[in-house]
């Protein structure tokens, strides 16, 4: 889906595609013809994270992810180990130090907020 949308730097095509100006009330001439590029970005931003939730079971080890404890901190880049089948906060584990199922020292971090990372 990346792809599709860094096809020429933009996103209009997919964000006009996918209606997702009906998510805000809006049709599309009108969403198009009075909201900004960086604007649409955050709706197509928030499109996505409704539309598509992860389904932490089936996320390989390894895969890259983006972790923090508190909605205030920064994302930090990790790799995921599991999520732990608990009601606990913080079930999202990760391989210590950015390490991985490879490089690894045997330490896990425990998180309360995951993400997968997006690929550059």
């Amino acid at each position: 889906m990346k792809d599709v949308i860094k096809t020429d730097g933009r996103i209009c095509g997919f964000v006009i595609k996918h209606d997702i100006s009906q998510m805000f009330g809006r049709d599309k001439e009108s969403f198009c013809g009075e909201t900004s590029c960086v604007d649409c970005a955050v709706a197509l931003q928030i499109w996505l994270d409704e539309e598509y939730e992860v389904n932490w079971y089936y996320v390989p080890v390894d895969t890259p992810v983006l972790v923090r404890n508190s909605k205030n901190e920064n994302w930090t880049l990790r790799h995921f180990k599991r999520i732990r089948d608990t009601k606990e906060t913080h079930k999202f584990e990760t391989w210590g130090d950015g390490q991985t199922s490879r490089t690894t020292d045997g330490i896990i971090s425990l998180w309360k907020y995951c993400e997968l990372a997006e690929e550059v």
